[in-house]
């Protein structure tokens, strides 16, 4: 086997574009955010050698079955919040393992502090996941956030690059 055909099955990557509206989000409430990867830009023709999808726009989760212990999922989020009040801060962080006695979860980023209301610029925001045990593997994982104000959120997209270990 080549070393480009190796590359291609254990690197890869997808995008996940939103294409619909903002959803509204709740003080005070964890909310998970809705991606139709319906989006212009959505795309996964850069994907490991036959690897399967990894984001489920039905449930808004990630799978990541299919890998392996000691593969590496990093995340890019690109999300635009629309505030309704000034000073308002917003946590946001990955829901591990889903459904599982072991559910975990994982910051995103640190507190992001809005001193106005209106339109805020884009956020993008990264994280790295290794896969280190078998239920974050077999169970899903969803983006949550935690808004101090009502406001609105428009998900722009999702970018999931794989680096499978070894075949």
């Amino acid at each position: 086997m080549e070393y480009i055909d190796i590359h291609k099955q254990l690197f890869g990557h997808y995008d996940y574009n939103h294409g619909g509206s903002s959803q509204s989000l709740t003080a005070g409430d964890w909310r998970q955010l809705q991606n139709d990867a319906t989006g212009e830009f959505t795309n996964d023709t850069q994907k490991p050698t036959g690897d399967d999808a990894r984001y489920n726009p039905t449930t808004n989760q990630f799978d990541f079955t299919g890998l392996h212990i000691g593969d590496l999922v990093r995340i890019r989020f690109d999300v635009q919040y629309t505030t309704t009040n000034a000073n308002t801060d917003i946590d946001a962080r990955m829901n591990m393992a889903v459904g599982h006695a072991n559910n975990y979860q994982i910051p995103i980023r640190g507190t992001v502090s809005y001193k106005n209301s209106g339109l805020q610029s884009p956020l993008a925001s990264r994280i790295e996941i290794t896969m280190d045990n078998q239920f974050t593997i077999d169970n899903p994982a969803q983006v949550e956030v935690l808004p101090e104000n009502n406001m609105s959120v428009i998900v722009r997209g999702w970018k999931v690059i794989i680096n499978k270990r070894s075949l």
